[in-house]
């Protein structure tokens, strides 16, 4: 979905934005956005939070909220399609409309339109790359975590401002297009889940019946799997392997021994796809790492899951050398030369 361009832009005089249609206005915030700061006296207003991805919400259907103030009383009160503005996460494009009235936190601020337009294509502007720079540039403090955007910092900032049904006419193009391209994406969430249904009901017929669909079977003795090819032969996973080892109980590694690039300790939610991804701050110094030297991996070996996701397995490479089989893990060290290690890898996976 392309946009046609305007047949006559001019230039905005800020280098950072560029030209605009030659028919926008360009006005500082102030002339377009006043503060106001209302308090509740009671504090019985609906409550609103801020999320960066779903905006302006009611704070009982913010999942996993779990600090709530015993009283808003003294909070700040907003209407419907007031913007309310995060002052300390400005530069993160933490601000939205106001779907309805409610009461903020009083270290947010809330502006109020002072002429005809939609609030909601302003909130549009101020979200874009463009101005989240422009707002971080207006910040004022020492440390990231506290910077924050006075009042008269964010009036200084110039805004384009089109017709206000032109406005309208942006903001039904974006609806539009953003339901169009939400639709694609749970489309392909689908296709990738089905296709992955596909992929591991492969995988596990190829694993438990060769590739010869012609092939004589004989049953397996074994009560999941019926049928086997009959050149094959079913063995406990116990025959293959020279050792089994569980990793260290809880008792043995606390997480206050985690120390970033230390030694990795490998958990089931680091087991992807077969290979290993270890997590930087899941690491342990090297006097913890030699006192759980017996749970060391060496390439070759197969981790996998003893613990909630079970069927996460991964098979242990070179660069895994040396690391350890974590918490809820179990490793598993193969027989010279008794199976293929990527055969049995798809074997525990599938």
């Amino acid at each position: 979905m392309k946009l046609k361009p305007y047949s006559e832009y001019k230039d905005s005089g800020l280098p950072w934005l560029g030209k605009i249609p030659a028919h926008w206005g360009l006005l500082r915030s102030k002339y377009i956005f006043h503060e106001v700061d209302i308090r509740s006296k009671t504090g019985e207003e609906t409550h609103l939070s801020m999320s960066q991805i779903h905006g302006l919400v009611e704070s009982s259907k913010v999942e996993g909220r779990r600090l709530q103030s015993e009283s808003y009383i003294g909070g700040k009160l907003c209407n419907r399609n007031d913007l309310v503005l995060n002052r300390l996460k400005a530069h993160l494009g933490v601000f939205a409309h106001a779907p309805q009235g409610g009461v903020v936190s009083p270290d947010y601020s809330v502006f109020r339109m002072h002429r005809d337009g939609e609030v909601r294509f302003f909130e549009t502007v101020f979200r874009t790359p463009t101005y989240v720079a422009e707002l971080r540039r207006s910040t004022k403090g020492i440390v990231e975590g506290f910077w924050r955007l006075y009042t008269d910092d964010s009036y200084n900032i110039r805004v384009p401002v089109p017709p206000i049904d032109e406005q309208r006419m942006l903001l039904r193009w974006i609806d539009h297009f953003d339901r169009s391209v939400r639709h694609s994406i749970r489309a392909k969430r689908r296709l990738i889940a089905l296709l992955n249904e596909q992929k591991q009901a492969i995988i596990h017929r190829a694993v438990t019946r060769g590739l010869d669909p012609n092939v004589r079977l004989k049953p397996s003795g074994v009560e999941w799997l019926p049928e086997i090819p009959e050149h094959w032969i079913s063995v406990r996973a116990g025959t293959l392997a020279s050792s089994l080892q569980t990793g260290p109980f809880g008792s043995q590694l606390h997480a206050h021994e985690y120390k970033p690039n230390g030694t990795p300790v490998i958990n089931p939610s680091h087991m992807t796809n077969g290979r290993i991804a270890a997590d930087p701050n899941c690491a342990i110094g090297p006097d913890k790492a030699a006192e759980l030297s017996r749970h060391r991996l060496r390439p070759g070996d197969i981790v996998f899951a003893r613990r909630g996701e079970l069927g996460r397995c991964a098979l242990v490479g070179k660069q895994e050398a040396g690391w350890l089989c974590g918490t809820g893990s179990l490793r598993m060290r193969l027989k010279d030369q008794i199976a293929d290690l990527e055969y049995l890898l798809h074997l525990q996976s599938g």
